[in-house]
């Protein structure tokens, strides 16, 4: 009986050992099990960006080009796991490489249009099929809850911050796709504000005969505002240095009055000439302008910020305009994620792609714009294009565009 015992003792010892080291050998490389790891950190205030910007982290033993989603619902309304709902909100996610079968994950969900109340974020995996007309989806493998709240608030809440953005003038390069001479610029001052502008002669001209006036500021699209100043009839061609400044001083970040001023150089051609109306001629043809997308003054860009590009265009109001920003290198060590079905935005690390539409606009030109959110890329020069380019039905296959335009910008290794 004894040893029948020592038997049994020694079973169940070997039993709880194999255990041990399964669970320690689990814990180590659970990859090699196929059991997927994702693991959240904790939420709190801080994760907010200056953008209101929430931005969630954690590790995960998925593979570095897994396709992930976030959804946002709120608890106790819907649920994230009921594909037919309609969800708050979507976020950008990434997994980067880590260290002993662990990758590291990031995701932005933008909490400006989210009202306050209690949420829950669902992470899926996404697998795109038949030439990304389809996807699957997978169970939630991560979710977490947070509660979105005012000053009134009390416990575990996040608030949102009171978004503050320095006032800026800039010029935009001279172009003459529009098929006018006028020099234009974007501004989030507000409309109807009055700036004062100064063409400064050439070497040619004495100093002192600058030619001067004011324009005002008229609405735009997504809080860039727009201004634009006609050369006069009889200015001579050459490059003139041009200023726009506002008349009424604005308050910056840190409480100063200070005037906004913006500089550049104007090329004036002999094109740019044909193209100023003569008010004098009764008989006018109408030019029929070929399609055409611009691009304007791009603002500095830094990784963590999040920034709105925008242009004009002859489109139609409702047009789909595709955005893509990669690395200038080309291809070279680049991937990218796009799905067609929404104008949401999708990256891997070092590119951004999405959609979105033009709107109408003022004085013959139709406007659109689109926010950058950089968090995912690495720092260095990029190329945006903007083009009309559509898919074909079915097969997915590009539809070469009718019109694009093209712009480069560096992007910083941090915050501003």
């Amino acid at each position: 009986m004894k040893k029948k015992y020592l038997t049994y003792s020694g079973i169940l010892s070997a039993i709880i050992l194999v255990g041990l080291f399964v669970a320690v050998f689990l814990i180590k490389s659970p990859i090699l099990f196929l059991i997927p790891v994702f693991t959240i950190d904790p939420v709190t205030e801080q994760n907010v960006d200056e953008y209101n910007f929430l931005i969630l982290s954690g590790k995960t033993t998925l593979p570095e080009k897994t396709n992930l989603i976030a959804y946002v619902c709120p608890v106790h309304n819907v649920t994230c796991d009921n594909e037919e709902e309609i969800k708050d909100a979507r976020g950008n996610t990434w997994i980067t490489p880590g260290n002993d079968e662990w990758n590291s994950w990031n995701a932005t969900i933008n909490l400006s249009p989210l009202e306050n109340t209690e949420y829950q974020v669902v992470f899926k995996i996404v697998e795109y099929i038949e030439n990304y007309t389809r996807t699957i989806e997978s169970g939630p493998v991560g979710s977490v809850q947070f509660v979105l709240g005012d000053e009134n608030c009390t416990g575990n809440c996040i608030r949102k911050k009171q978004l503050q953005s320095s006032p800026f003038i800039r010029i935009n390069q001279a172009g003459y796709e529009t098929g006018h001479p006028d020099i234009t610029g974007i501004t989030n001052l507000a409309p109807g504000t009055i700036l004062k502008w100064t063409i400064e002669g050439d070497s040619e001209i004495a100093r002192g005969n600058n030619i001067e006036g004011n324009c005002m500021v008229i609405p735009g699209i997504e809080g860039i505002n727009r201004w634009s100043v006609t050369p006069p009839e009889d200015m001579r061609p050459g490059s003139y240095p041009i200023r726009v400044i506002n008349l009424s001083k604005e308050m910056d970040l840190r409480g100063k009055i200070t005037p906004i001023i913006a500089r550049n150089e104007f090329e004036f051609t002999e094109n740019n000439r044909h193209l100023i109306p003569n008010y004098e001629k009764t008989n006018k043809t109408e030019n029929i302008l070929p399609v055409y997308l611009t691009i304007d003054a791009l603002p500095e860009m830094n990784i963590g910020k999040t920034s709105m590009i925008s242009g004009t265009t002859n489109l139609p109001s409702g047009e789909i305009l595709f955005i893509e920003i990669i690395p200038k290198k080309a291809f070279q060590d680049y991937n990218f994620t796009i799905n067609p079905r929404d104008s949401s935005q999708g990256g891997i690390i070092s590119g951004i792609s999405g959609c979105t539409h033009v709107e109408n606009g003022t004085n013959g030109s139709n406007l659109w714009a689109f926010e950058i959110q950089t968090h995912p890329l690495q720092s260095g020069e990029y190329k945006i294009t903007v083009s009309n380019t559509d898919l074909l039905p079915g097969t997915m296959e590009p539809i070469a565009p009718t019109a694009s335009c093209t712009r480069f910008f560096i992007l910083e290794g941090g915050s501003s």
